[in-house]
């Protein structure tokens, strides 16, 4: 009974540090307590999700607003929260409608370039491989180089 103790202390003391997923609290749980049982951390989370300390729609949509700030795009993100967060996508699928990524992606492209007209065909495609990269689809980048 003390060692569940000490799991839900270090529980307690990680999510005074930072926000967590679910999947990453149980991933750095198991990681310093190799030897807890599954059955009760699962306990231990799901105290932590009734009582509101772990939620996962709510660090989607404060990660989302974060990248977005941070001038990246809708793919992008969605991309990390799915695969490097391991968040359901139908957690935060709505959130994408909250925030205009046409207008982002033309704001990023104009911070990089600034008004450079690009007369070559290779440098206009770098300068468009470098939206892409950061999350923009096809039709925001094409948005984001059209003549105003």
């Amino acid at each position: 009974m003390e060692y569940i103790e000490r799991v839900k202390s270090y529980a307690f003391w990680l999510l005074g540090l930072k926000d967590f997923t679910e999947q990453e609290l149980k991933d750095k749980i198991i990681k310093k307590y190799e030897k807890v049982d599954l059955e009760e951390l699962e306990k231990i989370i799901q105290y932590l999700k009734e009582s509101g300390y772990v939620n996962d729609e709510e660090y989607a949509k404060s990660f989302i607003r974060s990248k977005y700030n941070q001038g990246y795009g809708w793919i992008r993100i969605k991309g990390d929260l799915v695969y490097k967060k391991n968040i359901k996508e139908h957690l935060f699928s709505e959130e994408k409608n909250n925030y205009d990524w046409f207008q982002l992606a033309k704001e990023i492209k104009i911070r990089k370039y600034k008004d450079k007209e690009f007369s070559d065909f290779k440098e206009k495609q770098k300068a468009m491989n470098y939206l892409i990269r950061r999350g923009f689809s096809y039709e925001e980048v094409e948005y984001a180089f059209e003549k105003d």
